[in-house]
């Protein structure tokens, strides 16, 4: 298998079953001695003779080897936000067959996420490990198993199911629409053992003793699917630009003045009194598949400048703290910021 994570979880010979899912009625066990007995009756001498148990054929019930793996999630696809934790995709593995059967569960990954794979489920930014569920929900009760190596990930009694959980946690860092996709497969296993599954050649069966059949969809104990995770993020950009208000040749605008006087369109020289705006914006590129949420923008205003005001623009809030930086920060702040939105807010100084 082209798969670079191979497991095993210490869990010993326990048969894990599900009460959840709808059981698939496996049929008579494997292994089971079946004996079917003839009597016999007739007529000699006007009498009734009955042999009972004439005769009988006995065989014994074959091991049937069958197994299902299934995404679960809808359309097979889980989408996160940039930064989420504990983003979760849910394969479902059934023995169908009529024995207990044990389970190699393997693990590939595929794309531009980046993830490592961490088998111990510390659930740091940026990677991803495996659990094993009993009821399709993401828990502190669940399993953690580490899939590296060939080994017997579990057993299952016939009929038994467990869902097996891939635990992703997304850096910050990621960008919009970028995707991984996690292919997980299972291969049969004689119960309790790391030993794969034989089926046995037809030149070998007998009614006399226990075979092993396969009847899985490509009759060879081995099941896989496939399920893509998807960063859902914004597109953001960001500009700050900076223009004359007035030069104030003459010294005579005070700072307050400077907050609301009106743009002198012939100003050029930003000589030290001089009244600048700056215009701070931020967008949302129009393909962003999410809106960005709880925007903060600072702006430290430098020594060589004097604050003198501010305007809110799109922005909902944008305040002053005189007691931060060389002269004080200027904070803007944005509740949420729709694909293809830009928004903008303005801060005066004068230069010192």
């Amino acid at each position: 298998m082209n798969n670079f994570y191979k497991g095993m979880a210490t869990l010993g010979a326990i048969l894990l079953t599900s009460a959840a899912p709808a059981a698939f009625a496996a049929g008579t066990e494997a292994g089971t001695s079946v004996s079917n007995s003839i009597d016999v009756s007739y007529s000699s001498g006007g009498e009734t003779i009955l042999i009972e148990d004439a005769d009988t054929a006995t065989f014994v019930v074959d091991r049937r080897v069958d197994l299902s793996l299934e995404g679960q999630d809808g359309g097979k696809t889980v989408t996160a936000a940039a930064g989420a934790n504990d983003q979760v995709l849910s394969f479902l593995l059934t023995n169908e067959g009529n024995d207990a059967s044990g389970y190699d569960v393997d693990i590939a990954r595929t794309g531009d996420l980046g993830l490592t794979y961490d088998p111990t489920g510390a659930g740091t930014d940026g990677s991803f490990y495996t659990v094993l569920s009993a009821d399709n929900s993401f828990d502190a009760g669940d399993t953690v198993v580490d899939l590296t190596g060939d080994n017997n990930t579990l057993d299952l009694a016939a009929d038994g199911q467990s869902y097996i959980l891939v635990v992703a946690n997304v850096a910050a860092s990621t960008a919009d629409g970028l995707e991984d996709e996690f292919t997980v497969t299972a291969t049969a296993l004689n119960a309790g053992t790391n030993t794969v599954s034989q089926q046995t050649p037809d030149a070998s069966m007998t009614l006399a003793a226990e075979d092993t059949v396969f009847a899985d969809t490509d009759n060879d104990g081995v099941e896989s699917d496939l399920e893509t995770l998807v960063v859902t993020a914004p597109q953001l950009t960001y500009s700050k630009t900076v223009a004359i208000v007035d030069e104030n040749l003459d010294g005579a605008l005070s700072a307050a003045a400077c907050g609301t006087a009106a743009i002198d369109a012939t100003a050029t020289a930003a000589v030290p009194g001089a009244c600048l705006e700056y215009t701070i914006s931020i967008s949302n590129g129009g393909s962003a598949t999410s809106p960005a949420s709880t925007i903060v923008i600072s702006d430290t205003i430098p020594g060589e400048e004097t604050f003198a005001g501010t305007a809110t623009g799109d922005f909902d809030d944008v305040t002053y703290d005189a007691g931060t930086g060389p002269k004080g920060t200027v904070t803007g702040t944005l509740s949420t910021l729709a694909a293809g939105d830009s928004a903008s807010f303005t801060l005066r100084v004068l230069v010192d």
